[in-house]
């Protein structure tokens, strides 16, 4: 029922191009003032994942391809978990003895 609905929804913006444009005006009116930022640091390389053997060699390719340091930086989390508070007994339960 849902695909019907969403294969519906995408026939009716593509033969609808006037409600796409209002859509993108609306998109732009609400989101004028606001600054979008990243959230990755800037010489953040999106991650490649390595093809198998057999595709490179169908396909004549070398790996990594020209320009990619391989293997990719790891970025690791330094953020710590907040508190949360002490540890209380489940309240649907009878109280530990």
């Amino acid at each position: 029922m849902a695909a019907k609905y969403l294969a519906a929804t995408t026939v009716d913006l593509l033969t609808q191009p006037k409600v796409v444009a209002e859509m993108k005006e609306e998109f732009d009116r609400r989101t004028a003032r606001i600054k979008w930022k990243s959230l990755l640091p800037d010489d953040y390389e999106l991650p490649l994942y390595e093809p198998p053997k057999w595709f490179l060699e169908r396909t004549g390719q070398a790996w990594p391809p020209q320009g990619v340091k391989w293997p990719p930086r790891r970025i690791v989390s330094t953020e710590t978990a907040p508190d949360l508070g002490p540890a209380l007994p489940p309240q649907n339960l009878p109280p530990l003895e």
